[in-house]
């Protein structure tokens, strides 16, 4: 992401990413590339976690449960691994605040045309079938029972900007 080298100045209509910015070591550079290689109109699209649910979690008090947020300004590199069918892998990303990637676009030359936080799934209207095709419903935390607090939260935020 932060070398498009690759590709010539100018080259495409839109440019995408779903969750892959938030891996960016240099989200700078990442946007700036972006830039380079849109055509004039062109579109960043993007996706990724957003920073109340990436430093947040579920907290119990008695029995009653809520949303905790932790350092939202804490943006140190974290580091994680993911073990499946015995290989590990390895990844690492940054927390970032809704202002950081506004103005790091904004810095870059972007016209930020919208932000958009995803809302709940409609539950109370969805069959079982549907609900089991729910990301992450397998998970504890993110289980059903805990749709009284996933619900007010929005898992995913999503920038359109465009090179003027």
């Amino acid at each position: 992401m932060e070398d498009l080298s690759l590709f010539r100045d100018e080259s495409f209509d839109i440019v995408l990413s779903a969750f892959g910015i938030g891996y960016a070591e240099n989200l700078s550079k990442t946007f700036e590339e972006a830039f380079r290689v849109l055509r004039k109109n062109g579109l960043l699209v993007f996706c990724d976690v957003h920073p109340i649910v990436d430093r947040g979690r579920i907290v119990r008090h008695g029995k009653r449960r809520a949303w905790k947020i932790f350092n939202h300004f804490d943006r140190t590199k974290n580091v994680w691994t993911w073990r499946l069918d015995g290989k590990v892998a390895k990844f690492c990303g940054r927390h970032r605040t809704i202002q950081d990637y506004f103005d790091s676009l904004s810095r870059t030359g972007f016209v930020v045309e919208r932000i958009l936080e995803s809302e709940p799934f409609p539950i109370d209207r969805m069959d079982e079938a549907e609900k089991d095709k729910i990301p992450y419903v397998g998970d504890e935390e993110r289980s059903l029972k805990n749709f009284d607090i996933w619900k007010g939260i929005p898992f995913t935020i999503i920038f359109k900007a465009r090179k003027p």
